[in-house]
């Protein structure tokens, strides 16, 4: 796995030397803060390769082995696996030749924002609550408590939390 895939790890301590930035906004006759994003949203995308033998005797079956992009098994295989790879790439009328494939996937890791009261908030939705009970949209503006919540709209909090 390249470097795309390690965590992101803790931003509590991340979050520690950041600055709180206050940009107003208004939103209904309200101030909101925008908190400060200490960490942007990323769209992450890896791409691993691995060495197919595909069993003659039962198709779509076999053994798969971490490879590179040139079809060079991976060093770190387990001694286990060594052995099966030795056993397999040797034993070639039970398989068939190796075929190369490539798998990618991609994924977003979400932004991260610092609270007011210095918490870091994961942006990753349409509502994230902080620690402290302040709540913020995915793009880290705060929102109003939950109990004004469709006051512009007439609408009440059953209404809300219905799901159509």
């Amino acid at each position: 796995m390249g470097n795309s895939g390690r965590p992101i790890g803790d931003w509590r301590e991340v979050s520690k030397n950041l600055k709180w930035v206050e940009q107003p906004a208004k939103m209904s006759g309200r101030t909101t803060n925008m908190i400060e994003i200490i960490k942007p949203k990323w769209a992450r995308q890896e791409t691993t390769f691995e060495l197919f033998f595909e069993d003659r005797r039962c198709p779509g079956a076999g053994f798969t082995f971490e490879a590179n992009r040139f079809g060079e098994v991976s060093q770190d295989l387990s001694k286990e696996a060594r052995a099966n790879y030795v056993d397999i790439s040797s034993n070639l009328h039970d398989y068939k030749a190796p075929v190369l494939q490539s798998n990618t996937r991609r994924w977003v890791e979400p932004a991260v924002g610092r609270c007011y009261c210095g918490r870091a908030v994961i942006l990753y939705g349409f509502t994230n609550t902080c620690e402290c009970g302040r709540e913020y949209n995915w793009a880290g503006q705060e929102l109003a408590p939950r109990q004004q919540w469709g006051e512009e709209t007439g609408e009440n909090p059953a209404d809300i939390g219905r799901i159509a």
